[in-house]
């Protein structure tokens, strides 16, 4: 029997590679190189938009189809939801007075940043388990497959570039090899041909050799 269609795996692993990379990333940073420092903020940035995107179209997409057939069924990652963008609003202040703090000052900023990375992480660690088992379960309760699939369409229809962008990085990092090959394999089926050729590029450039020839046998590139 195949596996449900499951709306969260793939980003959830991404999201899980951003944020332990990144946390790390500030708990190792010497604040007295200015490529490293810029890189990390840099990383954090995206990683604050790319969480936010997730936000917004979990709540427009993923929260509504349950509140459509089983009201009130979402409620509680809802409610966790506002509290994440109050969370991701706050980090992204801290990440702008990094940017502009004085030397003397970037060491603190720094390590402050690290330990607030740190505690997204173990918070949304918390909340995407939930959503990959309660969430998960109404959706194959109320849903089918073909429609399950459907909704997941018009959500990455939905999604801007940049975050697409953004998202495919981690997920080509996070992924095993079936589950990339079968992501890949999707958008090779389904998107025009320049946005196929610009996300397999964005994949490329995280994979070593091994990966990267994997996956092209897969989608039958060579």
């Amino acid at each position: 029997m195949s596996p449900r269609c499951d709306l969260y795996r793939n980003i959830h692993k991404g999201l899980r590679a951003a944020m332990f990379d990144t946390a790390c990333r500030f708990g190792r940073l010497n604040t007295e190189e200015p490529e490293a420092l810029q890189q990390a903020l840099d990383q954090a940035q995206r990683l604050l938009m790319l969480m936010a995107s997730h936000v917004k179209h979990e709540n427009d997409f993923v929260h509504c189809a349950i509140e459509a057939r089983r009201p009130g069924g979402a409620q509680r990652t809802a409610d966790e939801h506002r509290e994440h963008l109050e969370t991701l609003h706050a980090l992204g202040l801290e990440v702008a007075a990094l940017r502009r703090a004085l030397p003397a000052e970037r060491g603190p900023l720094a390590q402050r940043l690290y330990r607030h990375f740190v505690d997204l992480a173990a918070d949304q660690l918390q909340h995407m388990q939930r959503e990959e088992t309660h969430n998960n379960e109404l959706l194959w309760t109320l849903y089918s497959d073909i429609e399950l699939q459907a909704l997941h369409d018009r959500l990455l229809a939905a999604v801007e570039p940049e975050a697409r962008m953004e998202a495919l990085r981690w997920m080509a990092q996070a992924l095993n090899p079936q589950e990339l090959a079968e992501l890949m394999g999707d958008l090779q089926r389904k998107a025009p041909p320049e946005a196929f050729g610009a996300a397999l590029s964005q994949v490329r450039a995280q994979l070593d050799e091994p990966r990267w020839q994997r996956l092209a046998h897969a989608l039958r590139l060579s």
